[in-house]
C-alpha cells in the first residue's frame, strides 16, 4: 500500500504539469532541398507553396483574375486559387479539356484530386495539370497557366508544378505575443 501511495505522490505532479497549458511545441517545417516555402497571404490567400529556390530563376508573384500567378524563368508558371464547385468537379473540367482544346488530349493521371494531360498538335506535344488541394474547410485549385500562348510545358516540368502545388498548405498564423 505504501508502494502505492509512493507512486501516485510522483506522478500526480508530473501528470498535473505535462497536461498544462505551459510550451506550445511547434512543428519545423521540412522543406525538400532546392525548394523555399513562399507564403501567399501577402496576395490574398492565408497559404504556403514550396517553390523551386533561386537557383532556377527569380519569382514573379502577382494577382490575376485567375489566381495568384507564380512564374519562375520560363519553365514554371502556376495560378493558384480558391475553388469553386464548378473547380472542385474534375470530371466536369476533364470534360470542359475534351471539349475546348484544339488538338488530341490524353490524360495521364485522373483521379479524385488531380487531372494531368497532354495536348498534341501533330508532333507537337504539351503538358498540363490542375489539382484540388483541401486545407481545413478550405479547397484550392492549382493549374498550370495555360492561358499563356508562350507556355509550351514539357512532362517534366508539369512533374514539377505539381509537385510544387502537392505542397500547398495553410500559413501559421503569426505566434500571440506573450502577456
Amino acid at each position: 500500500m505504501k508502494k502505492l501511495f509512493l507512486l501516485a505522490a510522483i506522478a500526480l505532479p508530473l501528470m498535473w504539469t505535462s497536461c498544462g497549458p505551459g510550451e506550445t511545441k511547434v512543428e519545423e517545417e521540412v522543406i525538400p532541398k532546392g525548394m523555399v516555402a513562399v507564403d501567399l497571404t501577402h496576395l490574398g490567400q492565408p497559404v504556403k507553396i514550396n517553390l523551386p529556390d533561386s537557383t532556377s530563376g527569380s519569382l514573379d508573384s502577382v494577382e490575376t483574375a485567375s489566381g495568384i500567378q507564380l512564374r519562375i524563368g520560363n519553365g514554371f508558371d502556376i495560378l493558384v486559387n480558391t475553388a469553386g464547385k464548378e473547380e472542385q468537379d474534375l470530371a466536369q473540367q476533364k470534360s470542359l479539356i475534351e471539349a475546348t482544346d484544339a488538338g488530341m488530349s490524353t490524360f495521364t493521371v485522373n483521379d479524385a484530386s488531380t487531372l494531368v494531360w497532354e495536348t498534341k498538335f501533330g508532333d507537337l506535344s504539351m503538358f498540363h495539370f490542375m489539382t484540388i488541394v483541401k486545407i481545413g474547410n478550405d479547397v484550392y485549385y492549382v493549374r498550370d497557366n495555360n492561358s499563356n500562348p508562350d507556355n509550351t510545358f514539357k512532362k517534366e516540368q508539369v512533374d514539377k508544378m505539381l509537385e510544387c502545388a502537392k505542397s500547398l498548405r495553410a500559413a501559421k498564423p503569426a505566434a500571440a505575443p506573450e502577456a
